[in-house]
Formats: C-alpha cells, structure tokens, sequence
C-alpha cells in the first residue's frame, strides 16, 4: 500500500486495518502482547503444575528432542551449598585442563545433597556471579562512610573464595 500526500484516505485505510484485528474482551480491546484472562488462566494453571517441590521445574521436551527434563533454580540454601562446595575443592588450583573436571565434580556433589539438577554450567556461572556482586558490595561498602555493614557467614565463605581464588591467579 503507497501512501500519498493525501493522509485522509490512507489513515482512515490504517484505521480499518487495525480494527479487523482487534480482539475484544468485555467490550475492552487487547494490546498488543496482552493475552485473554482465559488464556492466562490456562498458562498459569499449566505452570503450576510443572513446579515441584523445592523449585524444580519440569520441561517438556523440543519435538526431535530428549523427554521432558527438569531445571532447579538457585536460592540460598543451594547457593551456600555451592559455596561450600567451591571452597572444599577449590577449582582455581587446578591445572588448566582439568578445571571442567573440578566443576563437574562440585556441581555432582551439590546435585547429589540437595536433589537438584543444575548443569556445570549453572553452578560456574553462578559462583561467578556471587562473587562479582560480593565484590561490588565489599567496594560500596568500603566507599560509604559511616554506615554499618550487615556481615554474614556467606560474607566470610565468599571471601575465602575471593583469596583462593587470587592467589591462585597471581601463581599463574
């Protein structure tokens, strides 16, 4: 459709367009990426009957793909258990080769004591995280004056993760 100088006919066009393809529910029009509260209903429903206990959630399968498998999410009773896990066998000592292996064996670990199933993956990036937000929390802290820091048992863990963590690379 061209459109001309002439905005009179092309908008009314416009208009007539969009008003084919409204849905409507109780007189009021959907926006765009807005879903009927029956549709809502139905994924909200679905959902929760995909979730587990303890946060695991059940995925179903791609067409072509594996059976349905099920995904865990971090809290904080799995993220001290992780922690834990690091500082026990800390993988930054480990020669280069054999750090894949050293992550394999953490997150087996975890998944074995809290009935989880996060990949290496999961559990390596979410120790990197925890630590880059520790770290961004240590130099807030230290930059702020006169406020009281709230310290925790994960505060100190980190820490030690932190230490090993840089010696390990000014050793290499």
């Amino acid at each position: 459709m061209a459109f001309s100088a002439d905005t009179g006919s092309d908008a009314s066009s416009l208009d007539s367009l969009f008003e084919e393809d409204e849905d409507s529910v109780g007189g009021e029009p959907l926006l765009l990426a807005q879903e009927s509260p029956e549709s809502q209903r139905a994924g909200s429903e679905a959902a929760a009957s995909d979730m587990g206990a303890g946060g695991i959630e059940t995925i179903p399968g791609q067409a072509g793909s594996s059976p349905a498998r099920t995904r865990s999410r971090f809290n904080t009773k799995s993220d001290k258990a992780l922690l834990a896990e690091v500082l026990s066998t800390p993988p930054y000592e480990t020669e280069r080769g054999a750090v894949k292996g050293v992550w394999a064996s953490i997150t087996e670990r975890v998944n074995q004591s809290l009935q989880t199933n996060f990949s290496t993956r999961a559990c390596r990036d979410r120790t990197g995280l925890l630590l880059r937000q520790y770290e961004a929390q240590k130099k807030a802290n230290e930059s702020a004056s006169g406020t009281s820091e709230v310290h925790t048992s994960m505060d100190d863990v980190l820490e030690r993760i932190l230490l090993l963590r840089d010696a390990a690379s000014g050793q290499k």
